[in-house]
């Protein structure tokens, strides 16, 4: 069933607000954990779940491994303040830690390990709700199973429903969103067998009506177009230069799906490439 109407901001959705270096972290240290104590802790796990590898695929899965490691260095001493040493002893974390680095022994980049290690510092951050802490736990076991395509598509949706900029102009925005758009290229590629792929994973859902002329939250604060109706606004946009947002238009003005809890936590966690956001406020603002 389809319903022909002028969309803003999604029913039920909440607003997020869009809003260093790497340096040696050896001498960093958790209640006892340094970076470089980190760095067991995973390599130990890692070859006690992977032991029977041939030599080949041993070194190659380990440079995968190690790969992922110095990423969740880097994010763990960007959030040294925000760190809650504890966590690295819980259960829960050593399991998420040792699946990671199956998965990325496994599947390398294609386990996608930026939203990995991402994730994982995540789950040791201080001040985070249980909602929070399940959401991410189950972000982690669904982020390797997507294809990068796949991964886009959660963070298109958070953009599309979720993402303000108030008081923006069309120029900020195309500003904003056209290096994500000429990312996003392959979106329009995607299946419906992908996206019920994403449905069985537990990261969208559908919607009980394809709504039509939908404006992207992020673009419905703009004070040039505020007021105005889908097709005034896409007309503006055709006769623009600004591609990007004539892509954003094109990809989501007709609204099918919507991510749930998970796919809201790995969509923010890319969007945080793009846009710098904090991933547990904006999911805990919500």
């Amino acid at each position: 069933m389809t319903s022909r109407q002028d969309q803003r901001v999604a029913e039920n959705a909440k607003a997020v607000q869009v809003g260093g270096n790497y340096t040696d972290t050896t001498t960093n240290n958790y209640n006892g954990l340094s970076a470089a104590g980190l760095s067991d802790v995973i390599k130990t796990l890692y070859e006690m779940n992977m032991p029977q590898l041939q030599e080949a695929a041993a070194e190659k899965a380990f440079e995968r491994v190690k790969a992922l490691n110095d990423k969740l260095v880097e994010r763990v001493t960007k959030l040294e303040a925000e760190i809650d040493p504890d966590r690295f002893s819980e259960p829960n974390v050593q399991y998420h830690l040792q699946q990671a680095a199956i998965e990325t022994a496994r599947h390398g980049e294609k386990a996608n390990t930026d939203i990995l290690a991402d994730l994982l510092a995540e789950l040791i951050r201080k001040e985070r709700s249980d909602l929070y802490d399940m959401a991410v736990s189950q972000a982690l076991k669904v982020t390797p199973s997507i294809s990068t395509t796949q991964l886009d598509f959660l963070i298109l949706l958070e953009i599309a429903t979720n993402l303000v900029m108030p008081n923006s102009t069309l120029a900020r925005l195309e500003y904003s969103v056209s290096n994500m758009m000429n990312n996003f290229a392959n979106i329009k590629h995607l299946t419906e067998s992908d996206k019920s792929y994403l449905v069985s994973l537990g990261a969208i859902e559908r919607l009980g009506i394809i709504q039509t002329g939908f404006i992207p939250s992020i673009m419905q604060e703009c004070l040039e177009i505020k007021d105005l109706k889908f097709d005034a606004v896409e007309q503006i946009v055709l006769n623009s230069t600004f591609r990007g947002l004539e892509q954003l238009l094109s990809l989501t003005k007709n609204r099918h799906y919507q991510n749930n809890i998970i796919g809201q936590v790995i969509g923010l966690t890319g969007l945080k490439s793009y846009t710098g956001i904090d991933v547990r406020d904006a999911f805990m603002s919500k």
